[in-house]
C-alpha cells in the first residue's frame, strides 16, 4: 500500500485526485506503509484520492453486498476498496468494488496480481472525470472484461464490455432495469440498479434485511 509523500498535501472532497509523486514502480509503491487513504499508481504516477462522500459509501457497501452474494453462488470472490490491483503493465488501481471468477481466484495474494473480471466504480463529484478516463482506460488495456460506472446523480449505469485490450461495448442503462453484464448472468441474479422511493440513491438494498438480500443497488 502506498503513502502520501512526506510534504503534505491539500485533498479536498470536491476536488479531482492529485498527482503526489512521480517516477514511482509497482515495487516501490507496494514497500511503501499500508493506509486506507485511496490511492492509485498510473503510469508511475501516485495519485491520492479525496475522501469519499457517506452516499458514494452506502451504494459500494450495497453494491459489495451483492457482489458477495453472486460469489457465494458462482464461486469467485468479491473485492471492495481499498484494495489493491497490481495490473499487467505496472499500474495499480483500487476499484471500488470488483469480482473475480472462480477459475481466476489464483490472482488473489496480499493483494490482487491481474486483471479482476469485473470492476465497478462509483462516480463522485471529484473523481468522475478521473474514473471516466485514466482509470477505465488503464482497466482496458489490462484486460478487465466488464466495468461498471454507476452515477448516483443522474441515477444510470453504465457497462463496459472488453475483449482483452480495449473497450468493444458501452451500454447506458437507468437505474430499475436490469444490468446487461457479459461476466455475470443477470437472468440468474437479476442484478438491477432500483431507486429508492423519494430519494435517489439512498443506499438501501430492497432486501438487506434478509439472509439472501436479491443483488440490486440503490
Amino acid at each position: 500500500m502506498a503513502q502520501a509523500p512526506a510534504a503534505p498535501q491539500t485533498v479536498h472532497e470536491e476536488g479531482e485526485p492529485l498527482a503526489v509523486r512521480e517516477g514511482i514502480t509497482a515495487d516501490e509503491y507496494f514497500r511503501m506503509p499500508e493506509t486506507v487513504i485511496p490511492h492509485n499508481l498510473i503510469d508511475g504516477v501516485l495519485y491520492m484520492s479525496p475522501s469519499p462522500f457517506w452516499r458514494h459509501q452506502e451504494i459500494v457497501g450495497d453494491l459489495y453486498d451483492a457482489m458477495r452474494h453472486v460469489a457465494r453462488e458462482l464461486g469467485g470472490s468479491a473485492l471492495i476498496s481499498p484494495m489493491d490491483c497490481r495490473l499487467p503493465d505496472g499500474s495499480v488501481l483500487q476499484p471500488d468494488v470488483g469480482y473475480i471468477a472462480l477459475e481466476n481466484l489464483g490472482i488473489i495474494h496480499d493483494h490482487i496480481v491481474g486483471a479482476p473480471d469485473l470492476v465497478i466504480e462509483v462516480l463522485s463529484r471529484g473523481t468522475r472525470r478521473f474514473d471516466r478516463t485514466k482509470k477505465l482506460a488503464v482497466y482496458a488495456r489490462n484486460g478487465v472484461r466488464e466495468a461498471w460506472l454507476v452515477d448516483p446523480d443522474s441515477e444510470t449505469v453504465i457497462v463496459f464490455t472488453g475483449d482483452g485490450g480495449r473497450w468493444i461495448r458501452e451500454q447506458s442503462i437507468l437505474f430499475g432495469e436490469p444490468i446487461p453484464s457479459f461476466v455475470l448472468p443477470p437472468a440468474t441474479y437479476g442484478l438491477s440498479p432500483t431507486p429508492p422511493a423519494g430519494n435517489v440513491a439512498s443506499g438501501q438494498l430492497p432486501a438487506a434485511d434478509q439472509d439472501r438480500a436479491d443483488p440490486h443497488i440503490s
